[in-house]
């Protein structure tokens, strides 16, 4: 799997913002480079926190929702510099739910459970157009925003 760097960090942008755009590309591309070399440790932690969300089961308490929130906040963050943008955003709106929803009583315990099949299935099927998961990205994230106060930023 080909790896592309997509969005450079704040520091990255102030240090190279007054570059030129030859200087810009430049560096882009190196940290594209460097970015292919790390995507296959990425994808491998990937898998590893799939593997253990798959392996919590309902009914959560906060001890799991607290082990969900972590490892989707890891996946998140990798799964979106290893252009795997489903992964990346069913975890945010994930992540974004249980942070909005600090008490387990106003925990819907079936969204958890919604988002886990949703993150399952996106790694089984990794081959899948993107546009297949677009209406379950939706629908959740509809969901949980009408759940509580959970807010798309």
């Amino acid at each position: 799997m080909a790896a592309q760097f997509t969005q450079p960090s704040s520091d990255l942008k102030q240090k190279v913002g007054d570059s030129s755009a030859e200087e810009n590309q430049l560096a882009t591309a190196a940290l594209s480079d460097a970015l292919q070399k790390l995507a296959p440790e990425s994808m491998d932690h990937i898998v590893t926190d799939i593997a253990a969300l798959q392996s919590i089961e309902a009914p959560f308490d906060a001890d799991k929702l607290a082990d969900i929130y972590g490892r989707a906040h890891a996946i998140r963050g990798l799964a979106g510099s290893v252009s795997k943008p489903e992964l990346s955003e069913l975890t945010d709106n994930l992540c974004r739910y249980i942070k909005a929803n600090p008490g387990l009583e106003s925990i819907d315990q079936r969204l958890i459970i919604a988002h886990l099949g949703a993150i399952s299935l996106c790694a089984q099927f990794a081959q899948i157009d993107q546009a297949t998961y677009f209406p379950l990205i939706t629908a959740l994230r509809d969901a949980t925003a009408n759940n509580h106060t959970y807010t798309k930023q």
